[in-house]
């Protein structure tokens, strides 16, 4: 059942959600109406479709994987989403729906289980009449706390490309080339929290060279098939993957639900 939701001028503001599809934009909106009152929804490419973007010729899987990978939803469940049936569970949640949105007094609590996710509501009660109304939408609060485990604001590389360092431009240059986006900032970010955490240069170069490889084998270099470099360094960390073996046709920027289940 669709609800109405607030939207505010920080939305359009916003230059992370900026760098997606004007699609996957109208899409997010869209997940606010169909979420429940935690920000919860089954997570349901095709039906979604129909119910935010019916009259579109859209990949509603590819527009939830953008914002899933940008970090403004996170997508979890039971098992892949690759191969389904009617007994598999998949949810959306949308992140900091809580700050944003006010539900309505009277609407039922949800009954999806939350995520172990930052920025996720685990809230399972009523909210009263008279709760305040969430805090206003700028332009920098739209992401907040949804940044890799690890980072923090000060953390955060510069617009100027001269902040980037050269072994980062290094592995830049080195990574595979792939239709589509591939912001070079947020795979900074990434590439900057694996250091942190411990992992060397050299580990992070080894494992993009590795799967660059790996695609150029299977035919797929160049392809929407190649994920994301901030993806490919994210918190799933890709690089570690034995891209030696032979894997098929590799899975674009796979949530780590769906590798636990693999």
């Amino acid at each position: 059942m669709a609800r109405a939701r607030n939207i505010k001028p920080g939305f359009f503001e916003n230059e992370d959600l900026a760098e997606l599809s004007i699609a996957a934009r109208l899409m997010f909106i869209g997940l606010w109406t169909q979420a429940d009152r935690e920000g919860r929804l089954e997570d349901r490419p095709k039906r979604i479709k129909m119910q935010i973007l019916p009259l579109d010729d859209v990949d509603p899987d590819d527009l939830l994987q953008q914002l899933h990978d940008a970090g403004f939803i996170y997508r979890y469940g039971e098992s892949t989403r690759q191969v389904r049936c009617k007994h598999q569970r998949q949810y959306i949640q949308v992140l900091k729906f809580e700050k944003h949105q006010s539900p309505h007094c009277k609407e039922k609590a949800s009954t999806i289980p939350a995520p172990d996710k930052p920025g996720a509501s685990t809230r399972q009660a009523e909210k009263g009449p008279c709760d305040a109304p969430p805090d206003s939408l700028n332009p920098d609060s739209l992401n907040e706390d949804t940044k890799p485990l690890g980072t923090s604001q000060s953390d955060a590389p510069k617009d100027d490309p001269d902040e980037y360092t050269q072994e980062f431009e290094q592995l830049w240059q080195a990574r595979p080339r792939r239709e589509g986006q591939d912001n070079k900032r947020k795979a900074f970010k990434a590439y900057r929290a694996r250091i942190r955490e411990g992992h060397t240069h050299n580990e992070l170069l080894a494992g993009v060279k590795a799967y660059k490889r790996h695609l150029e084998s299977e035919g797929k270099a160049g392809t929407k098939f190649v994920q994301m470099t901030s993806t490919f360094l994210g918190p799933d960390k890709h690089f570690k993957d034995d891209w030696a073996a032979s894997k098929g046709s590799p899975q674009p920027d796979m949530p780590e639900s769906a590798r636990w289940a693999q």
